[in-house]
């Protein structure tokens, strides 16, 4: 399985992605690093570091944009820099299906009443939806989700340039591909405060 994948990254007091990028898995090292001005210093030939800072949602989506048209792989993913995987095994040996939306390694103990099976399933929580830290998606589909007029308009007029999460999920929900998460979740969230300055809510967002 060839993936293309993207970690983005923005100032913060504390450095992850030092080991983040120790640590990934395998199947997951052809990697680019996106980074807002200003980030904890990463390898120069791996690193696209923009000259203006471009906020949230807009670098997750330049991120995504870049994979698309950097790379031909069929599948491209992106992470967030505070993330640390609890298996590796499972993302490795995962053989993702081209019908699907995306594939979420992250899934937060928010959805713990609707996942009552173990392993992947179809889930999609709409725009009450929470973490797009760490999502795997098939070319088309992303395609799909960045050229959706839904998603545009959120892109372009969401004047707090957030909420990848609810965006995404809702988009592919409006479009009716299935999305996928794991029970439990393949990777911890673990930044104390966002590069946006949210607090951590952990009865939603701890791991499953």
């Amino acid at each position: 399985m060839q993936i293309a994948t993207a970690i983005t990254t923005a100032p913060r007091t504390e450095n992850y992605i030092d080991g983040l990028l120790k640590a990934l898995p395998i199947s997951l090292m052809n990697c680019t690093v996106i980074a807002e001005p200003g980030s904890n210093p990463t390898p120069k030939d791996k690193t696209i570091t923009h000259d203006k800072k471009k906020g949230c949602l807009h670098n997750w989506d330049f991120a995504l944009r870049y994979l698309l048209s950097a790379s031909n792989a069929p599948f491209v993913c992106v992470l967030q820099d505070d993330i640390e995987f609890t298996s590796s095994y499972l993302v490795n040996k995962l053989e993702p299906l081209k019908y699907i939306g995306f594939y979420s390694f992250y899934t937060p103990i928010f959805y713990k009443s609707k996942l009552k099976k173990v392993g992947w399933q179809h889930f999609n929580n709409g725009w009450n939806s929470v973490g797009a830290c760490a999502l795997l998606f098939p070319r088309k589909s992303a395609e799909q989700l960045i050229n959706h007029p839904m998603y545009m308009d959120h892109l372009l007029s969401y004047s707090k340039n957030e909420q990848v999460d609810s965006i995404v999920c809702a988009t592919f929900k409006k479009i009716g591909i299935p999305t996928m998460y794991h029970n439990p979740s393949i990777c911890r969230h673990i930044g104390d405060v966002s590069t946006i300055g949210h607090q951590p809510l952990t009865h939603i967002t701890n791991p499953l």
